[in-house]
């Protein structure tokens, strides 16, 4: 594996005071968490190899939907070393 790219997520497009916590916390789920699972799952081979790289793509305007990309970056950065 040479490159991990991580472009799938979802966007919560609603008010943040009228969004329900499911709702936000779904959003996380996917992505946020799927993010690190699959850097999780990649990075020792990365490491392994001493070659690799991740490639995050982010799209969106809603403040809920935005507020995901800094964890997704510190999780790839802390893979990263």
């Amino acid at each position: 594996m040479d490159v991990l790219v991580n472009n799938a997520g979802i966007g919560v497009f609603s008010p943040l005071e009228t969004t329900s916590d499911e709702a936000i916390r779904h959003l996380f789920e996917t992505n946020a968490f799927s993010v690190m699972a699959m850097v999780r799952a990649i990075v020792q081979h990365m490491m392994a190899e001493q070659a690799g790289a991740t490639v995050r793509e982010e799209a969106g305007s809603h403040a809920i939907y935005v507020s995901k990309p800094q964890p997704v970056a510190d999780i790839i950065e802390a893979a990263a070393g």
